[in-house]
């Protein structure tokens, strides 16, 4: 049997782009995936009602989330803080912290001394079927570069 070097290594090559087409595919639909999500959680925190306590600060008034709401937006630290980074093939999103500290994810999860106001997992799970879309046209967009 007479193996054809030339046609293994044309078939070699043609695996490997294709392969890197699809890592770029899906490359590309998590950022666009981390994008909307952090869209999202901003107009959570940004958008009314809120129906938490009311009160004066700074010579203004506010009115806080309630339990369970995404958080009130006071001073923009919050909303200024989403962040997103693709790594191979994971999404890692993510808040830095707001004045050195953990405040976003304080605000997530809850503390002892305060119900949790969550607004990145409301993103997530409200950009659920935006994100399935994303990744099946990815790999659409792969299947139709490959054949």
């Amino acid at each position: 049997m007479r193996i054809n070097k030339t046609a293994n290594k044309r078939a070699y090559k043609s695996i490997e782009n294709a392969n890197r087409a699809f890592f770029k595919g899906i490359n590309r639909a998590f950022n666009i995936m981390g994008k909307e999500i952090d869209r999202e959680r901003r107009r959570l925190i940004l958008e009314p009602p809120k129906t938490g306590r009311i009160y004066r600060i700074r010579g203004r008034t506010h009115q806080a989330s309630a339990p369970g709401e995404a958080p009130a937006n006071l001073t923009g630290g919050l909303v200024r803080s989403g962040d997103h980074k693709v790594s191979g093939l994971f999404l890692r999103g993510g808040e830095k912290k707001v004045n050195g500290k953990d405040y976003p994810k304080f605000l997530e999860y809850g503390t002892s001394k305060m119900s949790p106001r969550p607004h990145v997992i409301k993103a997530i799970n409200s950009k659920r079927r935006d994100t399935r879309l994303a990744l099946l046209e990815a790999v659409d967009l792969f299947i139709k570069k490959s054949a």
